[in-house]
């Protein structure tokens, strides 16, 4: 079996005490999982590396057993003063697709974005390395690609897994204010759970209440917007011209059960439909062939 490694990947974060190589081959594992590319065999190589392999991909992934020294995007004095505390490590992903696969470039870049990312929040991040050693990102401009689609979330992870967090100051320092940092942990946690779907703009808020069906869920049900209350109120007015009975009815509606736009949509389409029918003499010919 023959691989092609041509895509790598490097992440450059402080250190963490528990193991962080088998920590992060979970996460390669686990978006491997996400892209149905289901972990075949899991093994840790002589010289220290650790090989996963899935039926298009295999993954190589080393963790450099010294301190990180080599070069560092936008040094400060912070981050030196922050080094000689906490050491800066570094691991590098080869991503090899299988030959004879099929492989789709643009999926081999996201498998490797998305695991950098989540590595990214798993561990306090400094820079990344992407597609060649030498093409160094900071952190920064990294989870910046990501703000557009996430904003709160990429903001909350920012500050969480920032070095400047105090996340290795010693135990008896934090433990005067235990239970005010869990409780905000825990709020932050709920904070990114309301956030699993971005945002919409009242646009697409508008647009998907036109396409959702019952019962379909298209993020967190928000109480109708100004374009989509002016946008019912349109169709009603517009239903005055066509049938003044409709219209009333209509706007009985919207004003006591609020405004819908689906509904003020599907009633007015049914409204000109009926009239068409009517004014061509087609449903009066219809009606006329009815047995009675």
């Amino acid at each position: 079996m023959q691989q092609n490694c041509r895509y790598h990947g490097g992440l450059v974060f402080f250190e963490a005490p528990d193991g962080a190589l088998d920590r992060l081959s979970q996460i390669a594992a686990a978006t491997f999982g996400d892209y149905r590319q289901p972990v075949e065999r899991q093994s840790r190589l002589p010289d220290g590396r650790l090989r996963i392999v899935t039926a298009g991909y295999g993954l190589t992934l080393r963790l450099d057993p010294q301190p990180y020294a080599g070069a560092l995007v936008h040094p400060s004095p912070e981050l030196q003063a922050l080094i000689h505390k906490v050491a800066l490590k570094r691991i590098t992903l080869e991503l090899c697709p299988v030959s004879g696969t099929g492989e789709d470039v643009e999926i081999s870049e996201q498998l490797l974005v998305m695991m950098l990312y989540r590595m990214c929040e798993t561990y306090p991040a400094h820079q990344i390395e992407w597609m060649d050693p030498e093409i160094q990102v900071g952190v920064e401009d990294f989870l910046g690609v990501f703000a557009s689609a996430w904003p709160r979330r990429v903001a909350a992870r920012r500050l969480r897994y920032s070095p400047k967090a105090q996340l290795f100051e010693p135990v008896d320092k934090m433990a005067g204010n235990l239970s005010q940092q869990a409780e905000t942990l825990q709020n932050q946690l709920l904070a990114s759970v309301e956030d699993g779907l971005p945002p919409l703009s009242p646009e697409e808020a508008l647009a998907m209440a036109f396409r959702a069906g019952p019962g379909v869920a298209i993020g967190r049900p928000p109480q109708p917007t100004e374009v989509q209350r002016l946008a019912a109120w349109g169709l009603t007015a517009l239903l005055v011209f066509v049938s003044l009975p409709v219209a009333a009815g209509l706007a009985i509606l919207n004003l006591l059960r609020g405004e819908d736009v689906r509904l003020t949509s599907q009633v007015a389409a049914l409204t000109a439909g009926c009239i068409s029918l009517t004014s061509s003499g087609l449903l009066a010919d219809v009606v006329s062939r009815l047995p009675g």
